[in-house]
């Protein structure tokens, strides 16, 4: 029984390895070709038994290493005459060796569209492109402002584009980068986060704010009501593209706003006054976008506009 392999011994990972079987001394030959990956105990069937004397190995996204083949043959009318853990044979090839050798990524560059600035709320797409290398995967990475914690932002894979969605980021001044290595490649080169072949120099990408300019604030029922009522304010802000509320209510003869509902998308708040006593309370809405830490600030927080204070009769 002999087997070949082309090409014979060794090739870059990503080709096609086209092994070939003889055996002899059976009228009806059925062959099964088998590999062993670097560093496993299992072999694996490429091809099962048939009367194929030729099986094409696709080394597309393998490992480079040192690999094992074989091949099995028994005859059509035979259930083999001999047996292990994986199946019986008739005669087999002895294992040999065939080397997967790696293609390593040189370089890769990036580029941003829009370039270099956009308002928060844009997706920003990120574009690589690799040298050196048959089948390069690519990784995307974000460093917000302020932070050392870099983020992934997709990881590796073969697309070579990073839709970045801005939506709610805060304005300010980020970092990004794009790892790339070959599929058949663990890494050249690694550091705490982990491995590549190239990478391309962190570049800032900045994230502008559009704050809001104005908001207004109704009640329903208006002005006054029962208490026990359940009173909806709605707001409405002007001038920013992600406006995020915040609601306040101040009681009678208190000097301590409480914050009614936190700043959130929701443009409406549901006062629930059931237990209140009755008298005139004061509420008021703060508006800023998403992409805003606020324009304007005292000591309770940070806002780019907000509603003056309006007083709510409870009888």
């Amino acid at each position: 029984m002999t087997e070949s392999a082309a090409p014979p011994s060794t090739a870059v990972a990503g080709t096609s390895v086209t092994f070939t079987a003889s055996a002899s001394g059976c009228p009806n030959a059925r062959y099964q070709f088998w590999t062993l990956a670097p560093g496993s105990t299992t072999w694996m069937i490429g091809q099962a038994y048939s009367p194929t004397t030729t099986f094409a190995w696709n080394t597309t996204g393998l490992a480079a290493g040192t690999y094992r083949y074989t091949v099995w043959a028994r005859d059509a009318a035979s259930a083999g005459t001999s047996c292990n853990n994986l199946g019986c044979f008739d005669a087999f090839f002895p294992a040999s060796n065939y080397a997967l050798t790696t293609t390593a990524c040189t370089s890769v560059t990036e580029s941003a569209a829009p370039v270099s600035t956009a308002a928060s709320g844009t997706t920003v797409v990120f574009t690589a492109s690799a040298s050196g290398c048959p089948s390069p995967q690519y990784q995307f990475w974000t460093l917000a402002p302020g932070s050392t914690t870099w983020m992934i932002g997709q990881a590796y894979s073969p697309t070579a584009t990073f839709n970045w969605n801005t939506t709610g980021l805060a304005a300010g001044s980020y970092r990004y980068t794009v790892w790339v290595r070959n599929s058949s490649s663990t890494g050249t080169a690694c550091n705490n986060l982990g491995c590549f072949d190239a990478f391309f120099p962190a570049t800032t990408y900045t994230l502008t704010s559009t704050p809001c300019t104005s908001v207004t604030e109704s009640a329903a029922p208006v002005s006054t009501a029962a208490a026990g009522t359940t009173v909806v304010f709605t707001a409405s802000a002007s001038g920013c593209p992600n406006p995020l509320y915040q609601f306040w209510i101040l009681a009678p003869g208190s000097t301590t706003w409480m914050i009614g509902q936190a700043y959130s998308p929701t443009a409406t708040f549901s006062w629930n006054t059931t237990g209140k006593p009755a008298g005139g309370y004061r509420y008021t809405v703060w508006v800023r976008d998403a992409s805003s830490a606020g324009t304007g600030s005292n000591n309770l927080g940070s806002f780019d506009a907000y509603f003056p204070a309006t007083t709510y009769t409870l009888t």
